[in-house]
């Protein structure tokens, strides 16, 4: 059926020089749908029955089982149960050989359920073995994960995200499981400093930025936290290498990763799938990163996920196929970008009807062995899954095959090198990639026109390289490590040949693996040891019966450590933001902080702990923290003591803020002491401010002992109304004891004074000072009363 459409439709397509895609799944007999779920679930195009020919699993919300499609070979895909019990909500199917036995294991990770390894004991029969291996039967929230060889032993070992939905991300925790021997798995996170804790990962990806032959890890994610770069220091420890590098990625909501070197210069690129403000496409040039996908053309400003670099029309150069998830009958959802061989993409129009669905993972592989590369969509929702067939090009290609025998037995992480007239281009075979997806286990290469390939190099993840003379165009070549150059290790110096402050001198074998014996002039048997001292190191490598013998006379020169001149400029008043740090010093070449920002100055900055990274010219670095601190509030305690019925001392205690403090009592009173003598009760106000002058107020009602007994305020003698009052007060004095009054404002000034002529007086007010309050005196021959009247609001 398959072939008679690519007849049929060659004769639509004839005047396109390029690829042209069409929906082929009705035709090949795969209608699954994934359901409804959080954010899709993942896709492998990977030939899990190893008999050449490119397979289908699929992922499946809960209470569907995955999907599992043999292809036949006549156009046509079988749908068979491997897993008929699994119905989780699946989200990353892939297929790994962990213990190299030759049979392909499948992992699932779960998104309401445990991850899942199932060793294949031989014909597809795949047995739950999660627990056996001491991987976690705890339930992570987990999207992407990835499998990849990081202490070259030969065995892939699994990186998992954990990407928290309970609304406390600050407790996620990615996870590193070390595989020993392909018998158990242990859990290195801590000792190797690869958490990556309180993050939202999408996806994490196994790759080799720097060239070193040591497995580095990205990890996107979601909510603009910044990407991490790990870098792999020989498998003593990862360091983050994000912001330095130049792929921090910040105000970017990663979702997806694709890899390839798109501009053919021996370094792998990263493209990060994003939201609306645009997908990102970082540009390696010898392991330092430059944000370039604007310029590129791949913005594709959608609501995007996965994402793939693949030859679509074998040309020599990597496209790009984006999936995205904004559902629209007239704007496709994805895109395919062609790669125009200048470093510029076009957006690729050519075929993709009805690509306008929600979309989350693709995966990239050969329907028919033609070699024109196709594209498997696993769809959310109620959406049928999509395989977009490749019907155009009439360029030559290859395909590579690789078995790891010193290496894993899969070759993830080995990067083939391929020569055709004197250009080269690589390709490295990933495992996990995009979004949830995994491609084709065949490595393709376009060729062009041209009809051979000079030569071959594949540098495995152990070490060793093979270089092949004779290949053969358009299919597969079946590459197995050793087969081809002899295996020799050598005395290696991993990484820097200086000494920096606190650290030491890796040296190892050119070549790892579980199978040599290794033995070293200081009496240790692992491939790698640490130096610190100068002098001649000898290694011994028995590889099956075979002793070679390499020496080294290492001379080690030792380097300063950074020492930045540090001026910090601490918080001026408590509560506030314009803490300084200024970092200095002719040697140094940069700085790392934890934010994401790089620059030797900070500013604005709130008190707090911050941790920084600063590199010398040697090479060196610095891992510190440096502190920007506050004053402590201040705080105005004030007391009074009652000295005579008219006088009254008043204290004022202050603590926080910087001394010497300046004292100002009531604007009126021109006090600036910390104690002051007064002759009135009243409301009384005390400003403060400090040496950075830094202020804090406190108001204090001093209270007339006499004034304030219900006696004096309710007695027959004296009678005062309205209180407090408007415009009038009245004073009864019908009993004939006081001869007159006087008023006051708070700080003792005259307001109005008379006499009392009648029973019932009436005064007029008015408020002074932007007071509330004034003071009345009642005076008689024998009697004196004082009293507050407040002005009503």
């Amino acid at each position: 059926m398959l072939r008679f459409i690519i007849i049929l439709l060659s004769l639509v397509i004839s005047t396109f020089v390029s690829a042209q895609f069409i929906d082929v799944s009705q035709d090949l007999g795969i209608t699954t749908q994934y359901g409804t779920s959080t954010l899709g679930g993942g896709v492998s195009f990977y030939d899990f029955n190893a008999d050449g020919l490119d397979d289908l699993t699929l992922a499946t919300s809960s209470g569907q089982s995955i999907k599992f499609f043999i292809n036949k070979g006549n156009g046509q895909f079988e749908q068979i149960d491997l897993l008929p019990e699994e119905k989780s909500e699946s989200k990353h199917v892939l297929w790994i050989d962990y213990d190299n036995d030759g049979n392909t294991d499948f992992f699932v990770s779960n998104f309401d359920d445990i991850n899942k390894l199932y060793k294949n004991t031989g014909s597809l029969k795949l047995i739950d073995v999660t627990e056996s291996v001491n991987l976690p039967l705890s339930t992570l929230t987990s999207l992407g994960v990835d499998w990849g060889d990081f202490d070259r032993d030969g065995f892939l070992d699994l990186y998992v995200t954990d990407k928290r939905y309970d609304g406390k991300p600050e407790f996620a925790s990615n996870k590193l499981y070390k595989n020993i021997n392909g018998n158990s798995f242990l859990d290195v996170t801590l000792e190797l400093g690869v958490a990556d804790s309180a993050k939202l990962p999408f996806c994490a990806s196994f790759f080799d930025y720097d060239r070193d032959r040591w497995q580095d890890i990205y990890i996107v994610q979601d909510l603009t936290p910044l990407s991490t770069l790990l870098n792999n220091r020989s498998a003593l420890k990862f360091k983050n290498t994000s912001i330095r590098s130049g792929s921090s990625l910040p105000r970017t909501s990663g979702m997806g990763i694709a890899l390839g070197d798109y501009d053919n210069n021996g370094f792998e690129d990263i493209y990060v799938t994003n939201i609306q403000n645009g997908n990102r496409l970082l540009m390696n040039d010898s392991s330092m990163f430059t944000e370039v996908a604007e310029n590129a053309n791949v913005t594709f400003n959608g609501f995007c996920w996965g994402a793939n670099f693949f030859d679509m029309d074998n040309d020599g150069d990597l496209d790009l196929y984006v999936s995205g998830s904004l559902v629209g009958s007239h704007v496709p959802s994805s895109a395919l970008f062609e790669n125009k061989s200048s470093g510029n993409f076009e957006r690729f129009e050519q075929g993709f009807v009805g690509d306008t669905v929600a979309s989350y993972a693709n995966a990239i592989g050969d329907l028919d062995s033609d070699g024109l590369l196709d594209i498997a969509v696993n769809n959310i929702n109620d959406y049928q899954s999509q395989i977009w067939h490749n019907l155009g090009a009439d360029n030559n290609w290859i395909k590579f095959d690789l078995e790891g025998t010193l290496s894993p037995k899969d070759a993830y992480g080995s990067l083939i090198r391929i020569f055709v007239n004197g250009k080269e281009a690589i390709q490295r075979k990933y495992c996990g990639i995009g979004f949830l997806g995994q491609n084709s286990k065949y490595v393709h290469f376009g060729l062009n026109n041209n009809q051979s390939v000079d030569s071959v190099i594949v540098e495995w993840t152990s070490g060793h390289n093979d270089t092949v003379r004779s290949v053969s165009i358009n299919q597969i070549n079946k590459l197995k490590e050793g087969r081809y150059s002899v295996v020799k290790p050598k005395l290696v110096i991993e990484g820097k040949d200086y000494l920096c402050p606190g650290e030491g001198i890796v040296l190892g074998s050119s070549i790892y693996s579980s199978k040599f014996d290794y033995s070293w002039s200081n009496g240790s048997s692992s491939p790698m040891i640490i130096v610190e001292e100068s002098g001649i190191y000898r290694l011994e490598v028995d590889i099956g019966g075979r002793a070679l013998v390499d020496s080294i006379n290492l001379q080690i020169e030792f380097a300063e450590s950074p020492n930045p001149d540090v001026i910090i400029n601490d918080v001026n008043c408590f509560g506030n933001e314009d803490g300084e740090i200024f970092l200095s010093g002719e040697s140094l070449s940069f700085v790392e902080w934890e934010d994401g920002i790089n620059s030797f100055t900070k500013k604005m900055l709130p008190p707090a702990k911050y941790n920084v990274v600063i590199g010398n010219n040697f090479g060196c670095e610095l891992d510190t923290s440096l502190l920007v601190s506050e004053p402590e509030e201040l705080v105005i305690n004030i007391t009074y003591t009652t000295l005579e019925p008219n006088e009254f001392n008043v204290y004022a205690s202050v603590s926080g803020g910087v001394e010497p403090y300046n004292y100002l009592w009531n604007d009126a009173l021109k006090q600036t002491n910390d104690t002051i003598t007064i002759n009135l009760p009243g409301i009384y106000e005390l400003t403060i401010r400090d040496k950075n002058d830094c202020f804090e107020k406190k108001v204090i009602r001093i209270e007339d002992p006499i004034l304030d007994s219900d006696e004096s305020l309710n007695s027959e003698i004296l009678k005062v109304f309205p209180n407090p009052v408007q415009d009038y007060i009245f004073i009864d004095n019908s009993n004939g004891i006081f001869k007159s009054y006087e008023i006051v404002d708070v700080i003792g000034k005259l307001i109005n004074y008379g006499t009392l002529e009648n029973d019932l007086n009436q005064i007029k007010l008015s408020q002074h000072n932007n007071s509330r309050l004034i003071i009345l005196t009642l005076s008689g021959d024998k009697e004196k009363r004082r009293m507050k009247i407040l002005f009503q609001d």
